[in-house]
């Protein structure tokens, strides 16, 4: 796996828990979340904190030149991870590997180890709990993920809301979970009143 150095920490991290920013031609800073936008770019840990310092004079340092940083740059970068993750949930339902909707979850978690188990942040308690239980009672760990609302999670699947997702192991699983890793920094990935089941 590549690294880079963070230039808030001065460390050198696995690019996968690094985000990259780039600056154009007025001297912006703005987030380059897939690291594909071309020209010099420079590495910050993903986390809220570590690019407000950034912020303060360090992205002028690593980029070479004054550079204008927008005052919702963090917001900005949640924002992008968010849509990230939930784009990955539509290539997978694309490509069978996501499926919704409270009795096909429990269904599926009854025939194979869950890659992710998805709930609603507003969704229903007692669906949910009743999901979560099941987990624990088939298998040991389950990686649960709930930052997402039922609106954001219904547009996946081209309605107005889903509570229950499930995304089968595979390739776009693991991409799902880094993209989550680098979201973690920015927002808590379950609900502190949630009992967490899994990673």
């Amino acid at each position: 796996m590549r690294e880079r150095k963070c230039i808030v920490r001065n460390q050198v991290l696995p690019a996968a828990e690094l985000l990259r920013f780039v600056i154009n031609d007025d001297g912006m800073v703005l987030p380059d979340i897939h690291a594909r936008a071309p020209g010099r770019g420079v590495w910050v840990t993903a986390d809220r904190s570590c690019i407000e310092q950034a912020c303060k004079k360090v992205f002028s340092r690593g980029f070479k030149r004054n550079a204008c940083v927008p005052a919702d740059l963090a917001e900005q970068v949640e924002l992008q991870l968010r849509r990230f993750c939930l784009d990955l949930m539509a290539l997978a339902r694309r490509s069978g590997d996501l499926l919704g909707g409270y009795e096909k979850v429990r269904s599926e978690i009854r025939k194979a180890r869950p890659g992710w188990i998805i709930e609603a942040k507003d969704g229903s308690e007692g669906g949910r709990e009743k999901i979560l239980a099941l987990c624990l009672g088939v298998w040991d760990e389950v990686p649960l993920v709930g930052c997402f609302d039922a609106g954001e999670l219904g547009k996946v699947f081209g309605q107005s809301h889903a509570n229950h997702v499930l995304m089968h192991s595979g390739a776009i699983a693991s991409n799902l979970g880094l993209q989550l890793q680098r979201l973690s920094g920015f927002t808590p990935l379950i609900p502190l009143q949630w009992e967490k089941i899994g990673g």
